[in-house]
């Protein structure tokens, strides 16, 4: 009975204590509320392993969404260095298509090259007059 009325004290002053700006009546609903359970130790038990066990969910809860942020900030590491391989992989694609278009034309022997629509107005036939051409062997 000792152990009921010192639980009795130190629930009746934790509430008081925390609760300082509390009305009356809200006093006395608390104080009728643990004589009840002082009247029943078992229901004053089940309160006592439900807060608990809600203690220990919140507790599992609060690891769990540490853990998960963690491995979003790891899943967000990882899309970043997929998507710069994915552009750096883009930009060794467009290099070689680039340097595929300049091998075809260097195996068909071509001579020159001759660049289309780059100087749609430009008259080249003064240049062409006082042109000097040199010639080469063709093998």
């Amino acid at each position: 009975m000792i152990k009921y009325i010192f639980t009795y004290t130190f629930i009746s002053l934790t509430i008081f204590s925390s609760a300082q700006n509390i009305s009356k009546e809200q006093k006395s609903v608390a104080k009728s509320e643990l004589k009840a359970l002082m009247k029943n130790p078992e229901k004053y038990l089940a309160l006592k392993n439900e807060s608990e066990e809600k203690t220990n969910v919140i507790s599992k809860q609060t690891e769990d969404i540490a853990s998960l942020k963690k491995e979003n900030i790891l899943l967000e590491t990882d899309n970043r260095i997929l998507k710069e391989k994915l552009s750096l992989n883009n930009a060794e694609n467009k290099a070689t298509v680039k340097s595929e278009t300049t091998t075809k034309t260097t195996e068909k022997n071509y001579p020159y090259s001759i660049q289309i629509g780059a100087f749609k107005n430009f008259d080249i036939s003064n240049e062409l007059a006082n042109s000097k051409v040199i010639y080469s062997k063709k093998h």
